[in-house]
């Protein structure tokens, strides 16, 4: 080979590798989510949620879970369809971020521009075929959660109107010295929540000054004492209204039960000496709904 051809061959190496180093690199277009709103129908109770994340889905291709708002760039142009779905971190933990599966999907055809920015507010509905077991608002002279377990009468769930988190009303539980330790279960038992699916959530706002956690109280069909007590989760204490969500799946799915009613527990707690830290204590509970397919 002539010294000629050795360079020209040298050259087009050289150009040929610099292309496979540095490719053009796409110009994406950017989809811009804004916060999302969401809505009830009638007997769906409050529209007040705690989305953490928003799924987001161009033409059934997953593209991440973002918070809110999002900026996402996206390599496709032109007419999509996108799917937003509301993100939830399952019994408040923020290690178990999740697909909330009582909300509908918010879908939306989109045209995508490159280099152009497109906005979307997402409008998110509960499910069609979700079942409201219960709501309990507190806009009522009395709570179904009203059969004391662990406790005295005066332990027992009541109305308050000492700063509700929305309406008139919300439920409060009084921790006293006589008091210390209650367990409070609705009045009323609930069957067949695993009847068309194997989903179950509670979900419910709150403040409160003692941790509380929430459970099942199992019952079998004739017989009128409990035969099944377990607790799944709860939350901390927290001065402003909070929400969270709990999945009761797995205590209703591996129960031998067939009746259930929703049981809580709350506590004064204890130092090292063995001495209650607080002389009393408030717990308050709104917009409690339990839902099942």
């Amino acid at each position: 080979m002539n010294r000629r051809l050795s360079y020209l061959l040298f050259l087009f190496l050289s150009i040929t590798s610099c292309d496979w180093i540095n490719p053009e690199e796409a110009i994406p277009s950017y989809l811009v989510i804004e916060a999302p709103s969401f809505i009830t129908g009638a007997g769906e109770g409050s529209a007040a949620t705690k989305i953490t994340e928003l799924w987001v889905f161009i033409d059934d291709e997953f593209m991440g879970a973002f918070p809110i708002p999002a900026r996402i760039p996206v390599l496709q142009t032109g007419q999509v369809e996108l799917r937003v779905e509301a993100g939830i971190r399952v019994d408040g933990r923020s290690a178990t971020p999740d697909i909330y599966p009582f909300y509908a999907p918010f879908r939306q055809n989109i045209n995508l521009s490159t280099a152009t920015s497109t906005s979307v507010q997402p409008e998110f509905r509960y499910r069609a075929e979700a079942n409201f077991a219960f709501i309990e608002d507190f806009e009522r002279s009395t709570s179904i959660f009203r059969d004391v377990v662990t406790g005295t009468p005066q332990s027992r769930m009541r109305i308050s109107e000492q700063n509700p988190f929305e309406g008139t009303g919300s439920g409060l539980i009084q921790l006293t010295d006589r008091d210390a330790f209650v367990e409070i279960a609705t009045i009323g038992r609930y069957t067949d929540l695993l009847q068309n699916g194997n989903t179950v959530f509670l979900e419910l706002h709150y403040r409160s000054e003692v941790p509380v956690s929430f459970g099942i109280l199992g019952y079998q069909q004739g017989n009128p004492e409990p035969t099944e007590l377990s607790y799944r989760a709860g939350f901390n204490p927290s001065a402003e209204w909070n929400k969270i969500y709990f999945d009761y799946t797995p205590l209703i799915f591996g129960s031998e039960a067939d009746q259930f009613k929703i049981i809580l527990q709350a506590a004064l707690p204890l130092n090292a000496n063995n001495e209650f830290e607080l002389d009393g204590a408030q717990v308050f509970l709104d917009n409690v709904k339990l839902l099942h397919f």
